[in-house]
């Protein structure tokens, strides 16, 4: 057996300083760039604490999302020449030469702190795109990026999917509390019966389903892929690590599912849903939602840097991908990237910044031949707590979006609504957020590995909304304290992954099959806030946050979202024997960057 080598994303690593725990997912999250604090754009972890976006100072540069200076395979390093190309085409007031000499000197601190070497801005504001700018380069040949180049957009697919999806409730066929068993009869997984009977268009939308974040990366283009792997290799392998709706858990396949609902209801392939319903009526000429359709039309596209990894990414199976490695770091061409229709509606479309901004404005301003104001407001507003204790309204995830309280930039905190989401691909990043109330959002692409452009959103979004937001203030508390008994947590616990679990009164857990791995686990778990510790496994950090179950048994769940410890043991299979001589340890290591899926 190879060395096990666990992915960030799969883990969910996470800091326990600062102002919060949500983590970045594809992972995680946007799950999980170097498990950014506050919202970068991306995906959020199970734990959500305060949701702002939190920026330094630009001459304190980005947050470094790798251990340093990634390396090409032609040698070079990850440090990207700012150099923008001219602005695209804009409309209305745009920024002033002090506004964009602001971002520029974000971009400039933050492009070579990660994997990416260039990326591209997109402002809107009021109607339309006043700022369109590309920085550094796209390619391993050194090619500019320009406002007009094409990036894959991660988990930013997933909007895109919600509407398709709420489009179908606006034409009256189904409604939100339409669960998937209703609308795939036939279709049953057979780890986990049932669980399609209360899982509803809602708890879908919202990541309540409980699924296992199967997310295969393997070439398999063909439309007819979604419908068949779900109904074959999904429906025989895939479980449910909880029952729907006991709490946010952001997975990946809640949106392939969403994709397979949309097909049956709208009999025609999700690919073309998107863009013949979504993307066309509003505009979005350079939007695709198949790699090969994008490389027919398009010449302007981005080739992604991130990590290479020694095994392909296509399994239920946890441990296997805690063994997956890195050997080293390098370039995709937009050729050699990989399409899979099951993985497309999570988070696989192209785009460009422009377009994204488009999008995002569609969001504020609203557009009834695209989709009803009520189920695009609902979007944006907070169905579930992204974390035990939170009010959904400060920090909630919507469908397919994030709604959470807080613009934090370097000229300090603002009280104002915040919706966002973000994506993560193997090697590109997107940021998308916007400011509902005053009327401003952005997009930002760029080709890196779990890029962090926390700093240039921020900047970008200052001096858009500047005039707009309120005077800085405190930022609120959002959480509550640790409990001052914490044997209220204690008991014995099992996953089906991971195998039996106990936590004692002092709040020691013990899990055998990490010892059985060789995982250097310390034993005492570190309350974070009320309800959410942080668990120090080979290196790094696994946050585990405890929800009650349905009929409301306290502490029933201890979430993470790659495994969830049920109480009293249940779903704990056997110990396997996995100890290989001469196999190295687990080990999880904080500095690497992220890796799949991780979409956030």
């Amino acid at each position: 057996m190879p060395p096990l080598h666990p992915r960030r994303s799969i883990l969910r690593c996470v800091p326990v300083t600062g102002p919060g725990l949500l983590a970045t997912l594809l992972g995680c999250g946007g799950d999980d760039a170097a498990a950014a604090q506050g919202t970068t754009g991306s995906d959020a972890s199970t734990s959500g604490a305060p949701a702002t976006i939190t920026a330094g100072d630009p001459s304190s540069g980005a947050a470094d999302t790798s251990s340093g200076a990634a390396e090409s395979s032609s040698g070079s390093t990850g440090e990207a020449s700012t150099d923008s190309s001219s602005t695209g085409d804009t409309a209305g007031d745009g920024l002033g030469d002090d506004s964009i000499a602001r971002i520029h000197d974000a971009v400039e601190a933050t492009l070579g702190t990660g994997y990416a070497t260039g990326c591209s801005v997109a402002v809107w504001r009021d109607g339309a795109v006043i700022y369109a700018e590309g920085f550094g380069t796209k390619d391993e040949a050194g090619d500019p990026v320009s406002p007009d180049t094409l990036f894959q957009i991660g988990s930013d697919t997933k909007k895109m999917t919600a509407i398709a999806l709420l489009q179908q409730i606006d034409a009256g066929g189904v409604a939100l509390e339409t669960t998937v068993a209703e609308l795939l009869p036939t279709i049953e997984l057979a780890a986990s019966p049932g669980t399609f009977d209360t899982l509803s268009i809602d708890r879908l939308l919202s990541h309540r389903s409980g699924l296992f974040d199967y997310t295969p990366w393997s070439e398999a283009p063909d439309d007819a892929e979604l419908q068949l792997r779900t109904t074959t290799t999904f429906a025989a392998n895939e479980y449910a690590m909880m029952p729907p709706g006991v709490a946010f858990d952001y997975s990946n396949p809640n949106f392939a599912l969403a994709g397979v609902l949309i097909e049956t209801l709208a009999a025609r392939p999700w690919a073309d849903v998107v863009i013949d319903d979504i993307a066309a009526p509003l505009g979005m000429d350079h939007t695709y939602a198949r790699r090969d359709d994008m490389l027919a039309a398009e010449l302007d596209i981005a080739s992604g840097f991130g990590p290479i990894y020694d095994s392909d990414l296509d399994t239920f199976d946890l441990i296997a991908l805690f063994s997956i490695g890195v050997t080293g770091a390098g370039w995709t061409t937009p050729e050699d990237h990989v399409d899979n229709a099951f993985t497309r509606p999570a988070g696989l479309v192209w785009s460009t910044a422009t377009d994204m901004a488009t999008l995002a404005g569609f969001l504020v301003e609203g557009d009834d031949a695209v989709l009803s104001d009520a189920l695009r407001l609902q979007m944006q507003t907070g169905q579930v707590a992204l974390g035990p204790g939170l009010d959904p309204a400060d920090a909630g995830y919507g469908y397919g979006l994030m709604a959470v309280r807080g613009l934090n930039g370097p000229q300090g905190y603002r009280d104002v609504p915040v919706v966002q989401h973000g994506g993560n691909t193997l090697d590109m990043t997107s940021t998308f957020i916007l400011l509902p109330e005053q009327g401003v959002a952005l997009s930002i692409l760029s080709n890196g590995a779990g890029d962090d452009m926390t700093l240039v959103a921020a900047v970008a979004l200052e001096e858009a909304a500047a005039g707009r937001l309120p005077e800085p203030s405190d930022p609120p508390t959002l959480v509550e304290p640790p409990a001052d008994d914490l044997s209220v947590y204690a008991g014995t616990f099992g996953d089906r992954a991971l195998g039996a679990a106990t936590l004692t009164c002092q709040l020691e857990i013990e899990v055998p099959l990490l010892d059985a791995l060789g995982a250097e686990v310390d034993p005492v778990l570190m309350p974070v806030y009320r309800d959410v510790f942080v668990m120090n496994v080979g290196g790094g950090q696994l946050d585990l946050s405890f929800y009650p179950g349905l009929d409301a048994a306290p502490n029933q769940y201890a979430v993470n979202r790659s495994f969830v410890f049920t109480r009293d043991g249940a779903g704990a299979p056997p110990i396997p024997s996995l100890r290989a001589p001469g196999r190295a340890p687990l080990h999880v290591d904080r500095h690497r960057p992220l890796s799949l899926p991780r979409w956030r």
